[in-house]
């Protein structure tokens, strides 16, 4: 019985292991940012994909084998499986009775994506300005950074942000609770008001 199982089973959910691992083929196609940023993702996904395939038609049937013994109760004793298949039989001979209209159906599903298709816009990533800086000052080990040495640099590294203008910075004195900010980009520009 295990045997016919992995039989019957085994080839379907390999396939269709494996074309999940192909639907992620384009992304090892993008180049430059986007490449990058999504590049380990779709090498991640299909080790995974491509581990689950191999494991589902090599070692569950082993395991099953082990595993599931005695008599194994038939779907319809299980509530939950009795009631969805009172809910899928019928909609199932629905389908089969009008193929045209199902194919009709799902056809005109896929066209509605057409309209809101093309709204879309071209650049899949928009460029970032990678000229921002950020400044966190790190606090001693106490997680403290009341130091007269700390915030006098602070101070100093504020009025040398001032200085070559390119933009302010965020400092704040925790024991008069004074709020400073700034906001600076490597190229000498102030785009984002404090």
């Amino acid at each position: 019985m295990i045997t016919d199982a992995s039989v019957e089973v085994g080839p379907a959910l390999f396939i269709s292991l494996l074309i999940i691992t192909l639907s992620f083929i384009p992304i090892f196609t993008l180049e430059g940012q986007e490449g990058r940023l999504f590049g380990p993702l779709a090498f991640t996904k299909t080790y995974a994909m491509a581990g689950a395939a191999l494991l589902a038609i090599v070692v569950i049937p082993i395991l099953m084998g082990y595993w599931i013994r005695g008599k194994i109760p038939p779907e319809s004793s299980n509530p939950l499986n009795r009631f969805l298949i009172r809910v899928y039989h019928p909609l199932l001979l629905k389908v089969l009775h009008w193929p045209k209209t199902t194919l009709l159906v799902a056809a005109l599903s896929v066209l509605t994506v057409l309209w809101p298709l093309n709204k879309v816009g071209g650049e899949f990533l928009p460029q970032i300005n990678e000229g921002d800086l950020l400044y966190m000052p790190s606090a001693n080990a106490a997680g403290d950074f009341r130091s007269r040495g700390g915030e006098h640099a602070a101070k100093k590294r504020q009025a040398d942000y001032e200085r070559t203008g390119s933009g302010a910075g965020i400092w704040q004195n925790r024991e008069s609770g004074n709020r400073h900010r700034f906001s600076s980009t490597g190229d000498g520009r102030n785009d984002y008001p404090a």
